[in-house]
């Protein structure tokens, strides 16, 4: 117990020195450009970031990307797994689905965007960028959790004529738990890069994005600091709080 809690207070320190030292660097290259239009003090950046926290107009257009990107995700966490689970039973739903996933995947975000502002408009442009391009990472983990199975241990299974429940809660998903665990790490983050990007680029009513775009647009640099730093904490802090439900679950099933 005490070699984990002093482990865990050494990685602590290290992430504070980490910190400080981001901060030291930024500092100083806001003293060497000597321009806080162009790099804006830490202290400057502190100020309008609490600016913003304190903004309701500011708390509900960080709402509006939230609900967006739960609710993006949720569509390409749902399809992933429906059809991860079919392709990993049925090698010609794999076969069907394969050039689909390789385009996708080779598409630039860039031109999905366009072609989402041309077919949606700018409200649903975010939300669709990012299912078609989180889909993907989830649905390839699935598909290598599902390859993952013991075929051997489902035979047994089934010789021993034990229930489909069974089979689901101990082989089917220790298989796959880790793959899912993986895919919601890539695809949270990659998830709000993306709807961010999409944002900037559709400029909603609402939204981070949009605020960047309009700090950009008012050469409010300090601003564009403060809202890139938002969303680094918005990140942080979703996927270790979605991870650690993730695994506390897990290891409550077992």
């Amino acid at each position: 117990m005490k070699i984990s809690t002093g482990i865990s207070n050494i990685f602590k320190i290290n992430k504070l020195k980490s910190v400080l030292l981001i901060v030291l660097v930024w500092q100083i290259i806001n003293m060497i450009v000597g321009k806080d239009y162009l790099v804006p003090s830490p202290f400057e950046t502190l100020q309008r970031l609490l600016d913003i926290i304190v903004n309701i107009n500011s708390l509900f257009n960080i709402l509006i990307t939230l609900w967006r990107m739960v609710f993006s995700f949720l569509l390409s966490f749902i399809f992933g797994i429906v059809l991860g689970v079919l392709s990993g039973v049925k090698e010609n739903v794999e076969e069907i689905l394969k050039p689909f996933v390789n385009i996708l995947r080779s598409t630039p975000t860039m031109s999905i965007i366009l072609l989402s502002l041309i077919w949606l408009g700018s409200e649903g442009t975010a939300i669709f960028v990012c299912v078609l391009i989180v889909f993907p990472i989830v649905y390839t983990n699935i598909l290598k959790g599902m390859k993952n199975i013991n075929n051997k241990y489902i035979e047994m299974a089934m010789v021993y004529k034990v229930s489909n429940i069974k089979i689901l809660r101990y082989i089917y998903i220790p298989s796959i738990m880790p793959f899912l665990i993986s895919s919601i790490s890539l695809g949270l983050g990659l998830n709000l890069k993306v709807l961010i990007a999409a944002e900037v680029l559709s400029q909603p009513k609402y939204g981070i994005g949009s605020m960047l775009y309009n700090s950009k647009i008012n050469i409010d640099t300090s601003a564009v600091f403060a809202w890139s730093i938002i969303v680094i904490l918005i990140t942080i802090i979703i996927e270790k709080l979605v991870l650690k439900n993730i695994k506390g679950a897990n290891n409550g099933i077992f």
